[in-house]
């Protein structure tokens, strides 16, 4: 599903719609027949001007029937409007707020008591924040005006310009591996920006990301805020990370718990689902050679298994990246014949990653021995351990000697503990080893699936190619 789907939800043309910050790419145009009430930093007149000599289509850019200047929203709002619009969509806004415990509260009074709020949230792992920490509730909290701040702070700002960063050159991008980082400020700019600034409420405003959020963050602070009393929200629903950003759709209205301990229980699921996204970045990272993860099982054959594991797994997202490409709509250009030429080529390049993708691997095999040699030098092990009792029989026949019967009887119980330890470890490598076998063939499975969508969705395409041929000649 689509992003302005998901934003827009169960919205129909007939609904109240109140879009903040639209700019020249609104989620439910006017002139598409929308009923949307729009709220931008500027007039229309005033935004085309500032995007005249930028890529954008200004003319996209329609009337602003309120303008927001800061402090609270609803105030910008008139009083005849409020809680009488069924959606509020807002694309990458909410992360420019300086207060943003103030901004859910105006969209409570904005909003009629069914009303849902739709946000697009930049994923921070995914875009320029990635090297930012993760914004908190107590991070909200200290940032909370009841008149609505109005401006940034100076924390803010210096790390908006200390630690914004570009990955492969770019200021966002989505889950694949990344091979290079570079600053997009110097530490110098950092701290000479930082000097410039002022917090009065009557400076100019200037922008900046104040959060930093990933999907399970965002329902936490959300979580929090709620049962703190702050807001009336709960998430909805929340998407997984699609390319840069996330969706999430608030509905009104606290979460309820049985008890304490269920609430205490919910939180610590998110912060634990938080180090997952966070691992999972980590882990493009690493693929791409950007970082080194140091961990590696001692034994060789189960280091070497992990590594190839690795090399697999890196080589099936190239392949899934392909997929994705060759599978990307066309351009929404009105002009036809490119975009037909575009389908075309968009055909021929599915036809060559099937193929690559269908080739044969040999990984699979490598790990499966690497395998199977652990499973014989555990054999040999417990080969070794029936050795030793066979030699505790042969001793005590052969030796009548009571204390050289103990001492060797000790000395093969010591030796027979180290070997019982050497099989532990080599059982729990193998069971780790088998684990990420596993989740390899639980990405194989998917990539089948994935592959089979792919050929039901090429036989139209390669109709549609076969007709434009025909016309083509005609």
């Amino acid at each position: 599903m689509d992003r302005n789907t998901l934003l827009l939800g169960d919205a129909t043309r007939t609904s109240r719609i109140i879009e903040i910050g639209p700019s020249h790419a609104p989620i439910a145009p006017k002139r598409a027949g929308w009923n949307s009430f729009v709220v931008d930093h500027a007039d229309q007149a005033a935004l085309r001007a500032k995007y005249a000599g930028f890529p954008v289509d200004v003319e996209a850019i329609e009337v602003v029937d309120a303008v927001w200047h800061g402090g609270r929203l609803d105030a910008a709002v008139p009083a005849e409007y409020h809680a009488s619009f069924d959606r509020l969509i807002a694309s990458h806004v909410i992360e420019h707020i300086p207060d943003l415990v103030t901004f859910l509260v105006s969209a409570q009074t904005l909003l009629a008591p069914h009303g849902a709020l739709a946000l697009a949230v930049p994923d921070k792992r995914y875009c320029f924040d990635v090297l930012k920490p993760v914004s908190t509730t107590g991070d909200v909290l200290a940032a909370h005006n009841p008149e609505g701040a109005g401006r940034h702070f100076r924390r803010t700002m210096f790390n908006q310009v200390a630690y914004s960063a570009a990955f492969d050159g770019a200021s966002a991008w989505g889950q694949h591996p990344v091979a290079s980082a570079g600053f997009m400020n110097s530490l110098t700019d950092a701290f000479a920006f930082a000097d410039t600034m002022s917090e009065a409420r009557d400076s100019a405003y200037v922008d900046a990301h104040a959060w930093q959020f990933t999907p399970a963050a965002f329902r936490l602070a959300i979580l929090e805020l709620a049962d703190g009393g702050l807001i009336d929200w709960h998430v909805a629903d929340c998407t997984a990370a699609m390319g840069s950003e996330f969706i999430a759709t608030l509905h009104r209205g606290r979460p309820t718990w049985a008890s304490a301990a269920e609430r205490e229980a919910r939180r610590m699921d998110l912060l634990l689902a938080l180090m997952v996204e966070q691992r999972e970045m980590i882990d493009f990272a690493a693929l791409g050679g950007l970082i080194a993860i140091p961990a590696q099982p001692a034994d060789p054959a189960v280091a070497r298994a992990i590594h190839e594991l690795r090399e697999l797994l890196a080589a099936q997202q190239a392949r899934m990246a392909a997929i994705e490409t060759a599978l990307a709509p066309p351009t929404d250009t009105p002009a036809a014949l490119g975009t037909l030429a575009d389908l075309t080529a968009r055909l021929d390049a599915q036809q060559r990653q099937l193929a690559t993708i269908t080739a044969a691997d040999g990984t699979q095999a490598s790990i499966m021995a690497a395998l199977a040699d652990i499973g014989r030098r555990q054999e040999d092990q417990r080969a070794l351990i029936d050795a030793q009792q066979t030699q505790i029989a042969g001793i005590t026949a052969a030796d009548g000697t009571q204390a050289s019967i103990m001492g060797s009887l000790a000395m093969i119980a010591t030796q027979q503990q180290h070997q019982h330890q050497a099989i532990d470890d080599a059982a729990r490598q193998t069971i780790n080893a088998l684990r990420a076998l596993e989740a390899l063939a639980s990405q194989l499975a998917d990539q089948q699936r994935m592959l089979a969508e792919v050929h039901r969705i090429t036989q139209p395409l390669a109709r549609l190619r076969r007709l434009f041929s025909r016309r083509s000649s005609e």
